[in-house]
């Protein structure tokens, strides 16, 4: 695969970041996305798009995802949890998305989602807000959430 990089770049007086595959020894970029609708674009540990993103005139966002050389509706995100939901990676077969999550909560909660089947557990959560939850049961015997993370 070589040194690379990723990288957004809107050029001059263009309002949305064109996305670019850069070779960090030679300098060659070469571009993955060209468009005029996304405020993110998330690329893979493998420099694939994964989802882009847009806000929607209600002040949510809508996360979409390559599909058939057009981007489809995958997550939509209302305003009140902008601020505290985002993606946090993704595992190591780049096929499970790590994400904070608030929405039904009043903190975020760390989730584990399929990206196939939509299948999600919550990862971390119940120490934060142990309040809503009837009890608690250790599924994986995670210490350290980045060392398990980073063994997947």
């Amino acid at each position: 695969m070589g040194l690379a990089n990723s990288r957004a770049d809107n050029g001059p007086g263009i309002q949305w970041h064109d996305i670019y595959r850069v070779n960090l020894v030679t300098g060659k970029m070469t571009l993955m996305l060209q468009h005029d609708r996304f405020s993110e674009v998330t690329v893979d540990d493998d420099y694939r798009l994964r989802s882009a993103s847009q806000i929607t005139a209600d002040g949510g966002m809508e996360r979409c995802i390559p599909a058939a050389g057009d981007w489809k509706l995958w997550d939509a995100l209302p305003a009140e949890d902008m601020l505290t939901t985002e993606r946090a990676g993704f595992d190591k077969a780049n096929r499970n998305i790590f994400l904070k999550d608030s929405r039904g909560r009043d903190t975020s909660a760390l989730m584990e989602i399929d990206s196939e089947t939509r299948a999600s557990i919550v990862l971390a959560g119940l120490t934060f807000t142990p309040d809503l939850f009837a009890c608690g049961v250790d599924l994986v015997g995670v210490a350290n959430l980045i060392t398990w993370k980073d063994a997947r």
